[in-house]
């Protein structure tokens, strides 16, 4: 019997399939991180980490790290969502959430790169009615320490871009999946400087199409406007 499709599964089937295609590659290309030579590529990505310091989640995030450290991987990816919720908290609530992470994030041996994810926004539609913050992207910047949350790199041979695909609405939704222009024109520029044979990896929280839903809920169901792209 088919076991049924949840949202768990579902992204071990993508992340897996994702996994066996970046680490069975062969490479002439000299890995930039470490300066070490490689003949393979191996990559960790993890996502949705929403920590916080409630329940046992920061044991749990120790005991992630270590198991991400036991792969020794070439590189470190994470997808977004690092903190849980936000953008719906004020500055103060969300401090001792991110200091939770980073405890995690210090303990991963070797480079880090980040995606943003919606709950990374700071205090961009407060629930307790405190005014919104001016630049809610402000303290994801200064925690991951990067000048924007778009941005791309070339590694073992393949070109890495990380999109930053939040738009925030204030709406039903409160937020949408959206790459505004600027981001788009940027996006263009970088890949007319490629070539065409350059293998290509994007990491963005919010997936450009989904068939999650389909899967689960049924072809009919209605996907919200903050759940793709």
């Amino acid at each position: 019997m088919a076991s049924k499709m949840t949202r768990r599964n579902f992204l071990g089937c993508a992340l897996g399939g994702a996994a066996f295609l970046g680490s069975g590659c062969s490479l002439k290309a000299v890995w930039p991180v470490t300066g070490v030579r490689k003949r393979s590529l191996r990559l960790c990505f993890y996502t949705d980490v929403h920590a916080r310091t409630e329940w046992d989640t920061p044991n749990a995030m120790a005991r992630a790290a270590d198991a991400i450290n036991a792969r020794k991987s070439d590189m470190v990816m994470a997808g977004g969502d690092l903190i849980t919720d936000g953008f719906q908290s004020p500055l103060k609530k969300t401090v001792p959430r991110w200091e939770a992470y980073l405890k995690m994030h210090r303990a991963i041996r070797g480079n880090v790169y980040p995606a943003l994810g919606n709950h990374d926004l700071t205090a961009a539609d407060p629930e307790d009615g405190s005014p919104a913050a001016k630049n809610p992207r402000r303290v994801f910047l200064e925690r991951m320490g990067l000048d924007r949350t778009w941005y791309t790199f070339d590694a073992a041979g393949y070109h890495f871009i990380f999109l930053d695909a939040v738009d925030i609405t204030r709406d039903q939704y409160r937020y949408r999946g959206f790459i505004p222009a600027e981001q788009m024109e940027w996006l263009k520029q970088d890949l007319a400087k490629l070539s065409k044979s350059t293998p290509i990896i994007v990491v963005t929280h919010m997936p450009l199409l989904t068939a999650f839903y389909s899967a689960v809920k049924g072809s009919g169901f209605p996907v919200k406007p903050g759940d793709y792209q």
